[in-house]
């Protein structure tokens, strides 16, 4: 503790530990102080203790007088080191000043609890311990290491998930955990999931405004790298998650012309963060929920992998048995280790029965308990939870209809019976809220409800009570629509719940539910299109299945932008109805088809499909020479000659378009052969 000479005070955090760990002592020191001191001015600096100076603290007094004066007693100032240094528990926003700590948040790996109380992880030990030997060999032998651990639902893989990052955190190494999950709403959605990892990494948040997060992102790359690749990689990450750069520089604004260029652009930016991040300490890439993952993001972690064979990489994957199928490649590539899990042991299971209900459980009620829950670690806390509240543990006579057929019957008349009991409101907020999916907020769950002031009211106060009862549970720091997130403890309780919806009541209520995300920032266009197309309204879901197309085509997703464009077709034929703006859209669906064939090496293809798409265009329109250059390239690579003198001459005798895009599109289709 250092007396400045203008009576200001200078606290060092010289504590043993890496920077980052310092960096949060001294964020969690301030966030004290401001809640005990509110009328104080506080800034938090990162400094060169290498260098002596004023004070004794270094060079970073002078950076905290230049920060001061923008300092007042209700932000606590961030310099752009100390932003990077602060990891995914701080909440840093931004404003035209500059950056500064808001509060501390909770992580999304928070265990779960069962009747108020954390249950220990039973079962476990074999898989536990040969995770922590992969992590062991990527930091003593310097190597590269992927993992997919595989299980049915509920089986227990988030909690082997959580214990493992707890035991790699108590070991009080340096060491980096990047983080996504997958969503069934709107899965496959290209580099969705490379997008979600790196946001939390620099600590952006979707509310964030562009300037913001990418001051976020360019501090928090400036950690590992030199200012210039620092500047080169955040600019391409930045257009990835939505933090663009205020003036790009040449290469970047070639690229926004260029899906290709986008796609090798920002490849290399993240193969070289991740190379310059695992230099400076291990990195652990952690992908839960696979199976409602991204072809692109997958293959880039399989890349990411192959680049980084001599540096301290962990790859670890969690996901249901059907990942396999979804992404067959991944699953059986040789830089990929494959863990199957199997059930909880019997032993086991009774081990977790006596922890929660105690020594007093008659070996006939523990008995029939872990008969019932055959191993599944989510069935078995279910079916303690019933006990414990005096409902049955048994299976009537018929499997109700509110729970997926993968479920038991007895687990699902236990889901069922624990849902029905549940107040009408309670209900009511559950099954709108399994509209959005595994994630949703309040705001949207209100906007289903109603629009009324008490319809927000009663959607606060019983998501409250739900996260209470253990039915929902709170992800601070994350967010949805623009608001904080909430999500279902479990996915077989939001299977449970959507299955309670009539089918005329899901359909109104997707359709709501887009309309509402459609209205927040940067929300996923396959997830706009998903709802849209469930409330039966095609024509806006080809809308955004175009959109989705699009994205998936600039980040070198081929497969993706086709299927997109087909289900965006299917949508567009549905409820075309007549020619007009219908037609215009489904040709521009066949055209994004084209383009992504044509780069599947599929010409003939692509060559029909644009003959197709200029068809449903007006002649001279700017879609219709986008269509005639497309056409060019794939008739001059089956050596169609004459096709391609043909298109040219008629885009010559066109002349130049009436609009400035019109124009550009014919410069491009006039020399693509």
């Amino acid at each position: 503790l250092d007396v400045l000479s203008d009576g200001s005070f200078a606290v060092a955090f010289a504590a043993p530990g890496t920077a980052t760990d310092r960096a949060s002592r001294a964020a969690l020191c301030a966030l004290s102080l401001h809640a005990r001191l509110p009328a104080l001015r506080l800034s938090l600096i990162a400094g060169d203790r290498a260098r002596r100076g004023r004070g004794g603290v270094g060079s970073s007094i002078d950076r905290g007088i230049d920060v001061l004066p923008r300092t007042d007693a209700l932000h606590i100032r961030v310099d752009d080191l100390t932003a990077g240094l602060l990891d995914i528990r701080f909440d840093v926003a931004g404003d035209d000043l500059g950056l500064y700590l808001r509060g501390g948040r909770q992580s999304r790996h928070a265990a779960r609890t069962l009747l108020g109380r954390v249950t220990p992880c039973v079962g476990r030990e074999a898989e536990l311990a040969q995770l922590e030997a992969f992590f062991e060999e990527c930091v003593s032998e310097s190597v590269s290491r992927g993992v997919l651990v595989t299980a049915a639902a509920g089986v227990g893989k988030s909690r082997l998930r959580h214990e493992l990052l707890e035991r790699l955190r108590a070991r009080g190494e340096a060491l980096q955990v990047w983080t996504a999950f997958g969503d069934p709403v709107g899965f496959g959605t290209a580099l969705s999931m490379l997008s979600q990892m790196i946001r939390r990494m620099a600590g952006a948040r979707e509310w964030d405004a562009p300037t913001v997060a990418h001051r976020k992102l360019r501090a928090r790359l400036g950690l590992v790298m030199d200012d210039d690749a620092a500047a080169r990689c955040a600019e391409f990450l930045g257009e990835l998650v939505g933090a663009p750069v205020e003036v790009p520089t040449d290469r970047l604004r070639a690229a926004r012309e260029n899906p290709s260029l986008m796609g090798d652009g920002l490849r290399e930016a993240w193969l070289a963060l991740v190379s310059s991040e695992c230099d400076a300490q291990p990195l652990v890439l952690v992908i839960d929920d696979l199976q409602w993952g991204d072809e692109a993001t997958v293959s880039l972690l399989d890349a990411t992998l192959r680049a980084n064979e001599s540096r301290p990489l962990l790859v670890l994957s969690f996901g249901r048995p059907e990942t396999r199928t979804v992404f067959p490649r991944f699953a059986q590539s040789r830089a990929v280790h494959d863990i199957r899990l199997g059930g909880v042991s019997r032993r086991a299971s009774e081990r977790l029965v006596r922890f929660v209900l105690g020594d007093a459980v008659s070996d006939d009620t523990l008995g029939r308990l872990v008969d019932h829950a055959a191993g599944n670690a989510f069935f078995l806390e279910e079916l303690i939870r019933a006990r414990a509240e005096g409902r049955s543990i048994d299976a009537p006579g018929a499997v109700p209809r509110t729970v997926p057929p993968t479920v038991p019957p007895t687990i699902a008349a236990t889901l069922q019976a624990r849902l029905e009991e549940l107040e009408l409101d309670a209900r009511r907020v559950l099954r709108a809220a399994s509209v959005f999916g595994e994630v949703f907020g309040r705001a949207g769950v209100a906007h289903l409800l109603g629009a009324s002031r008490a319809d927000g009211d009663l959607a606060t106060t019983w998501t409250s009570e739900l996260v209470a009862r253990e039915l929902v549970r709170p992800l601070p720091g994350e967010s949805f629509g623009g608001e904080e997130a909430l999500a279902f403890r479990h996915a077989l309780v939001r299977d449970a719940a959507y299955a309670m919806l009539t089918e005329s009541d899901r359909s109104a209520a997707h359709r709501l539910a887009g309309e509402w995300l459609a209205r927040a920032p940067d929300v996923d266009p396959l997830v706009l299109a998903e709802h849209f197309e469930r409330g039966h309204a095609p024509e806006r879901a080809a809308r955004h299945y175009l959109r989705a197309s699009i994205l998936a085509f600039e980040a070198n997703d081929f497969n993706g932008a086709v299927a997109r464009a087909q289900c965006g077709l299917q949508s567009a034929v549905g409820g075309a109805g007549g020619g007009g703006a219908q037609g215009e859209l489904a040709g521009e669906l066949r055209m994004m088809e084209a383009r992504a064939r044509g780069n599947r090496g599929e010409t003939a293809d692509a060559e029909r499909l644009a003959l197709e798409a200029m068809a449903m265009f007006t002649r001279g329109s700017a879609s219709w020479m986008d269509g005639a250059r497309v056409l060019s390239i794939a008739a001059g690579g089956l050596g169609h000659r004459e096709r391609v003198l043909e298109n040219a001459r008629e885009l010559l005798q066109i002349g130049l378009g009436a609009s400035a895009s019109a124009t550009a599109a014919r410069a491009f289709a006039v020399t693509a052969r």
